[in-house]
């Protein structure tokens, strides 16, 4: 057993005597000298930084007689070794599977830089960048390993450094890959649209965009729901005043709704880049994935919600382990809108009927700033036909401006409708950035008669609850709006629930 370690590290510290140059501290990362450019060999301990290139083929040549001689040196003395504690055939087995495990390592090494094209990686923690006094230290701190788990059990085994460099050079590139998309797409594209300046009814849409199914349910509320009081000891619990008609994102909170006196709320995606909430500051907390109820259930328009937006701390509690950052649309039946955005721990508040788009990142002030590059907005660029999040605001914004007065109610509810499918996103489309996913349901709202719409992107039907016939009711009810079959009124199909959250 001792035989077999010693050999082990033998053929370790020679094939770092092979490598050991002056100068390569911070960037070393292959051990085969023969693949770098020619340096003088450092002097026994020496840690001065700095390497002078060598051009002479003579040098060369005695770099790599230098290097042989310690290699040599390293092998007498297991030589030596394996002398004083005699012969063992399986010991000596064991030795010979360890320096084949060396030399193929030393291939690999070879294999890997060649594979990256000589990129050189800087050295960090934890690394296994060559460093000698780094190595003594690992190779003490495997000193007491089993030589036989060493050998036999791969999991024991260092992990070869070509698997490290891939692994550490692949998820570099993933991160850049990913935060350029993030810059180009923003992430996960859902849209509101408020229909607010015609004549029939007050109608409003969004989009439901994520990398799979949110498993949405419906719920109706009554109004003398008990909630929240969870979580933080601060936690904010109430009552609700106001029934409504919510739907729900994997039975964790409620992300789009409408309650009974005509006020809408919708939770859309804000990149966690631009997201701040407050910190704890004394007032009762609500968090975000409650923070639609706790509208809908207290508030009967816009502006009364806006009035009381800094009575409470919304948090930001991991969902399903993801941080995710929302802001939030408001509308109301008379037509006044509200956007807000949690921002540099504050809560920003777009509040008036002008606010009638919104998307994703960026902010909704860079989001005007945009706009304003096109047609009609005061710029002279013609609506993108792109999906990303600035181009979808552009767009809807552009189209909801042409919508012509509708006839009749039907046309009002279709108009939104129209406009919503105009910016979402099919499934099955090849949007594999990662950051633009699949439109997985539509739904909306006539803010004037109180009516609730659903419609999945996996179903040709629109089906709608009537809050009227229900703002009564004191029995929490559900229906899973899923079901391909569901068409027209479907308000007496509800079925008695229990909320999940």
């Amino acid at each position: 057993m001792g035989l077999a370690l010693h050999a082990h590290r033998g053929a370790r510290r020679a094939r770092r005597s092979r490598t050991r140059v002056g100068g390569l501290r911070e960037v070393l990362l292959h051990r085969r000298r023969d693949a770098l450019t020619p340096q003088h060999p450092a002097k026994t301990g020496d840690r001065s930084s700095g390497a002078q290139q060598v051009d002479e083929p003579a040098d060369h040549q005695r770099d790599g007689e230098h290097n042989q001689q310690g290699a040599d040196q390293h092998a007498s003395d297991g030589a030596r070794a394996r002398a004083r504690a005699g012969s063992h055939p399986e010991q000596d087995g064991r030795t010979r599977r360890a320096q084949d495990q060396c030399a193929r390592a030393d291939e690999h090494d070879h294999d890997a830089r060649a594979d990256l094209g000589g990129m050189e990686v800087p050295e960090h923690e934890g690394s296994d960048i060559h460093d000698g006094g780094r190595d003594d230290a690992r190779e003490n701190s495997r000193s007491d390993v089993a030589p036989e788990l060493l050998l036999s059990n791969p999991l024991a085994r260092p992990c070869p450094r070509r698997n490290r460099v891939f692994v550490a050079v692949l998820g570099h590139i993933c991160t850049i890959a990913v935060r350029s998309l993030r810059e180009r797409y923003g992430a996960v594209v859902c849209t509101r649209i408020l229909w607010n300046d015609n004549p029939i009814a007050k109608t409003v849409s969004r989009c439901m965009d994520w990398s799979v199914s949110d498993e949405p349910e419906l719920w109706f509320v009554p109004r003398g729901t008990e909630r929240g009081g969870t979580g933080d000891t601060d936690a904010h619990a109430w009552r609700s005043r106001y029934s409504s008609v919510v739907t729900s994102m994997w039975s964790m909170g409620t992300v789009d709704g409408l309650n009974e006196k005509g006020l809408g709320a919708h939770a859309l995606y804000l990149d966690p880049e631009d997201v701040s909430f407050p910190d704890p500051d004394g007032r009762p907390s609500v968090p975000n994935a409650l923070w639609v109820q706790y509208l809908l259930d207290n508030y009967a328009t816009v502006a009364e919600a806006v009035a009381d937006i800094n009575s409470i701390r919304i948090t930001s509690p991991t969902f399903r382990g993801i941080e995710l950052g929302i802001h939030i649309a408001l509308e109301d039946a008379t037509g006044d809108s509200a956007i807000i955005e949690p921002l540099d721990g504050t809560l920003v508040v777009h509040h008036g009927p002008e606010y009638t788009v919104m998307a994703n990142s960026p902010t909704l002030d860079k989001q005007l700033e945009n706009l304003a590059r096109y047609r009609p907005f005061g710029g002279e660029l013609p609506p993108p036909g792109d999906i990303t999040s600035s181009d979808r605001f552009v767009r809807s914004s552009y189209f909801l401006h042409y919508l012509p007065e509708p006839a009749n109610l039907e046309e009002a509810v279709a108009g939104v409708f129209q406009l919503i499918a105009n910016v979402s996103v099919p499934y099955g489309a090849p949007y594999s950035t990662g950051d633009v996913y699949p439109t997985w349901w539509r739904s909306g709202a006539d803010l004037t008669n109180r009516v609730y719409y659903f419609g999945s992107t996996r179903s040709p039907n629109i089906f709608w609850i009537t809050l009227d016939d229900l703002a009564d009711g004191s029995q929490v009810r559900r229906i899973d709006p899923r079901q391909l079959t569901l068409v027209g009124d479907q308000t007496e199909n509800l079925q008695p629930g229990v909320l999940p959250y």
